[in-house]
């Protein structure tokens, strides 16, 4: 074998090494990922349903208080009251307005008091996004900038709704609103479930094995995905809960996560944990593990870059002494 054909042949074994390296240390660090379970309000009286927006977690309790997750504290809002409902209350949170189920008003948290518009008498199951409320079996929806409801011709809201941007979707559907278009759309091989959510023209929903892309205008089915109850989405994220039986690891429900790059994941391992909400990486849940309902969150944690980087940094080393030995 000539000189060059060594040096090669030492450069391949050197390239082989660093991506072999880089691999199992990926490999490493993905298995290592723990999501830590931060408790967001364990007070005695119940706190449900939770919903998450921006730097701000809200949920039904009888209280006045929100989370501020920049600064990992309570903070309270004067002014705020859920009445109780035996339906639950479903508070929607969007920008700084929360609306929830059965009310005449939304709390406003800059202004830190509750607005009641002429007009709004907000139905079951609530959801806000752009400044546009919906809920459930309603033939319009309210618009907060127009200060007015809204009936589009040929709206009819089902149940379960959810909103994003411009588009309208609920339960049992074969299609959904476009309010810009001001008509339905029923796109080819869309059946909508239960429970949909709705992000960036993605629809995802219970008991499926994919989401709907609407850009795409097809289903998507990853390898391994299986939505279970109550799902939510930001981005390609999703979340749901799992409460079939038997259940891993305890037979009780937990939450679980789905990415494209690393498929499926458990966040929870203790308690019951119901109704997911996810925002960017922090994802929020109802718990029972103090056998009383609580708030809990997680931030969806990234592997680490400088491990990697020193990990291949340490076989290029590695090589280049061999490259001098070898002379």
């Amino acid at each position: 074998m000539t000189g060059g054909t060594k040096n090669k042949v030492k450069k391949l074994l050197c390239t082989g090494i660093i991506i072999l390296a880089i691999a199992g240390c990926a490999t490493e660090a993905r298995a290592e990922l723990i999501f830590e379970n931060i408790p967001v309000i364990t007070e005695p009286e119940p706190q449900m349903q939770p919903d998450v927006w921006g730097n701000y977690i809200v949920w039904f309790s009888e209280g006045n208080k929100v989370y501020d997750i920049s600064q990992r504290k309570l903070v309270e809002m004067p002014g705020l009251y859920m009445v109780n409902s035996i339906y639950g209350n479903y508070p929607a949170i969007y920008d700084n307005k929360i609306a929830w189920d059965r009310s005449t008003g939304y709390y406003d948290m800059d202004l830190q008091q509750m607005v009641y518009p002429e007009g709004l008498s907000i139905g079951r199951r609530p959801d806000i996004d752009n400044n546009k409320i919906v809920w459930s079996d309603a033939t319009g929806y309210y618009d907060i900038n127009l200060q007015q409801m809204v009936y589009p011709k040929g709206l009819s809201i089902g149940g379960q709704p959810d909103i994003f941007g411009d588009k309208i979707v609920w339960s049992r559907s074969t299609g959904y609103y476009d309010i810009d278009l001001e008509q339905m759309v029923y796109p080819e091989g869309l059946s909508i479930g239960s429970e949909p959510e709705i992000h960036n023209n993605k629809i995802v929903w219970s008991h499926s094995t994919g989401y709907y892309d609407i850009d795409l205008q097809q289903m998507v089915h990853p390898e391994g995905l299986f939505i279970r109850s109550a799902p939510d989405i930001f981005e390609d994220n999703i979340v749901w809960f799992h409460d079939s039986v038997p259940l891993p690891p305890s037979g009780i429900p937990v939450i679980f996560l789905w990415d494209p790059v690393n498929g499926t994941r458990q966040i929870t391992e203790s308690g019951g944990a119901l109704h997911p909400k996810i925002y960017n990486d922090i994802v929020v849940w109802g718990d029972l593990r103090n056998g009383n309902w609580d708030i809990y969150m997680a931030v969806i944690p990234e592997p680490s870059t400088m491990v990697l980087l020193g990990t291949g940094l340490a076989g290029l080393l590695s090589c280049t002494k061999r490259k001098r030995n070898y002379h």
